[in-house]
């Protein structure tokens, strides 16, 4: 039984997902509860091997992208993320399924075939923050990146459609999935997500004592039958 709680961030390259779950993994240190981030790819014992295949080799078609990335993806659920969540660790990752679904989906048939495999073999996460921010934003963030990925070398209309997808994924998946915009104040962006999460503990908490209660009427309920 899984008690912890696993988050996603998600986004098109430069709408700043990582200065967002930095003040998330802040607040949560700051509660004293268990967190654990990682990021793909790279998180894996063979994630950076994957990353540096990916990224220094451009030519890669988006295929062999897709099952590159689905392979560092298993490693971290085997090898990370299940065992943190089943010692009640919340785990932030920047990144996981759904950008995959968004960057090498770019085609209906093959995004459709992806979210489908996912769904079905793949853990999926209690929250996603899917952040977004303008064009505008976007390349004044990537001018100031002095190490830029084969991603973020892509144009505004290769983004256009990956935001396209992600709100595809959206559509099929609305209660997991909150928006973000994060174009002038990141720090109010980064409220947003942890003001989400408060409420998310909430409800996790109240679930929990729902089924204590059930355990306890059930026991009461079979002892009056004896």
């Amino acid at each position: 039984i899984m008690s912890g709680l696993f988050i996603t961030f998600e986004g098109i390259d430069g709408v700043g997902k990582t200065f967002i779950m930095k003040a998330v993994e802040d607040y949560i240190k700051q509660q004293k509860i268990k967190s654990l981030c990682l990021f793909e790819p790279g998180s894996s014992s063979i994630g950076q091997a994957i990353r540096k295949l990916i990224f220094d080799n451009p030519k890669t078609s988006f295929l062999a992208q897709a099952f590159l990335f689905m392979a560092d993806r298993s490693q971290d659920l085997e090898e990370k993320i299940i065992p943190a969540l089943k010692k009640e660790t919340i785990v932030l990752c920047d990144r996981y399924h759904d950008s995959t679904i968004a960057y090498q989906g770019l085609k209906e048939q093959e995004r459709s075939y992806f979210f489908n495999f996912y769904s079905k073999f793949f853990l999926k996460p209690n929250l996603t923050f899917l952040i977004s921010a303008s064009e505008e934003t976007i390349q004044k963030r990537m001018k100031q990146r002095k190490n830029k990925n084969y991603f973020d070398k892509k144009n505004a209309d290769f983004r256009k459609q990956v935001m396209e997808n992600y709100l595809w994924i959206k559509r099929q998946d609305n209660e997991r999935i909150f928006c973000i915009t994060n174009d002038s104040d990141s720090q109010k962006a980064a409220a947003k997500a942890i003001q989400i999460i408060q409420w998310k503990l909430e409800e996790q908490k109240t679930r929990f004592f729902q089924k204590i209660l059930k355990g306890i009427i059930k026991d009461r309920d079979n002892h009056n039958e004896q």
